[in-house]
């Protein structure tokens, strides 16, 4: 008993390490991570950053280093009206919030509309930090499941008109479109409109997450939800982290007007504004055409260790494992099958054999889930070492079907 335990609120006298992160703990020093969901440090653009640094240090330090505006650096803000507008979002300067990188977008989605135990909409499985965060704030989440083509539209209207039937209003669904996390699926064009559909009809949110968007690597480009969006019932966020550099926690929201100015005095409450120093780098970055550069190299690298990934699993699995194929994105979902595998013991095994990867659980509203599953990251290591890692964890799951 903790001498703190009076003080605490519910949430954290609830917490207590997971069974999983000790397994984890066990990792050797060169273990191979197929784990974390990083951009390659081995590929970030010191050089350009040099460069604009000196810039703006001669330029706009007099603006980069002092407080700034909650709502973001203007250059930057300008640029993101511009991004947002090639994805046809039809955007202003009103609609755009930038934040400290996308994860402080569920944050202020939840101070601006979340009081303890309302209702959500979330994909199964869905973003790990996204089902922290929400029930950070008492979320009462309910979980629809993804298939290939993404979230079954049919599914969440089932779930909505349930909770009317009860007198309940549902806040919001939060939606990863593109190459989901940790699923690798793309929502399709069809489901996309009939989400929107449904938001009208029962007056929901839809809180969509759009961190891998410039990452397809096959395939069409699909419209943005918020593209499609008529009604200002779509929040969009996106981050520069995949696409730049997830140290200058930059993120923005794409949002109706007065939706932005709810969520801007959120944001002023909470981390006062986003740091104009590293706002000035990304301003910068993407108006010398670094950004795009940087994105094709990425998307170039990423797509290739894709491949190798999908290779080694078709060359090494044993029959009764699936996994998803991704058309982009950084990841792949694994599953073993559950009636011949202990998930602990694949987990076990995994780490002793010196691979480590993301367990299904933590995806899960309901954390005893998807222990035969696994979120296997291919951006981080080079092909070469994603073939032996996938080598490795195919023999520990052999063995434990035999």
């Amino acid at each position: 008993m903790s001498r703190y335990s009076h003080l605490y609120t519910p949430l954290a006298a609830a917490a207590k390490p997971s069974p999983v992160n000790r397994i984890l703990a066990g990792l050797k020093p060169d273990a191979i991570h197929l784990s974390g969901g990083f951009p390659d440090p081995d590929y970030f653009p010191r050089e350009q950053i040099k460069e604009i640094t000196n810039y703006i240090m001669d330029n706009e330090a007099h603006v980069a280093l002092q407080y700034g505006p909650s709502s973001g650096y203007p250059k930057l803000r300008e640029h993101i009206v511009d991004l947002a507008n090639a994805k046809h979002q039809k955007a202003t300067l009103d609609n755009i919030l930038l934040v400290n990188g996308s994860t402080e977008a569920f944050d202020l989605m939840c101070k601006v509309f979340i009081n303890p135990g309302d209702h959500i909409i979330i994909e199964e499985p869905s973003y790990s930090g996204a089902v922290a965060s929400f029930r950070a704030f008492g979320c009462r989440m309910l979980p629809v499941p993804v298939d290939d083509a993404g979230i079954m539209p049919e599914m969440v209207e089932k779930a909505l008109a349930e909770k009317r039937a009860a007198g309940i209003q549902v806040k919001f669904m939060y939606i990863l479109p593109n190459y989901q996390n940790p699923a690798g699926v793309t929502l399709s064009l069809e489901r996309r409109r009939a989400l929107l559909e449904i938001a009208k009809k029962y007056g929901v949110l839809i809180f969509e997450d759009d961190p891998y968007i410039e990452f397809r690597y096959e395939g069409e480009e699909l419209p943005t939800i918020k593209s499609l969006d008529d009604s200002g019932l779509v929040v969009y966020t996106t981050t520069f982290s995949k696409t730049f550099a997830p140290g200058t926690r930059i993120g923005w929201i794409v949002a109706d007007a007065e939706l932005v100015k709810c969520l801007s005095l959120a944001e002023s409450l909470t981390s006062l504004m986003g740091s104009p120093f590293t706002q000035a780098l990304a301003a910068e970055f993407s108006r010398r055409g670094y950004m795009r550069e940087h994105i094709e190299l990425s998307k170039g690298l990423y797509k290739q260790r894709k491949d190798a990934m999908l290779a080694a699993l078709d060359q090494y699995m044993p029959d009764g494992v699936t996994w998803t194929k991704p058309q982009g994105g950084y990841f792949l979902w694994l599953t073993a099958p559950e009636s011949r595998i202990d998930g602990i013991e694949m987990l076990k095994g995994a780490v002793a054999a010196g691979v480590a990867y993301r367990p299904g659980p933590a995806f899960y509203v309901d954390d005893s889930k998807g222990l035969n599953q696994a979120r296997l990251c291919f951006s981080t290591v080079d092909a070469e070492r994603i073939t032996e890692g996938i080598r490795r964890f195919a023999a520990v799951i052999k063995e434990l079907m035999v």
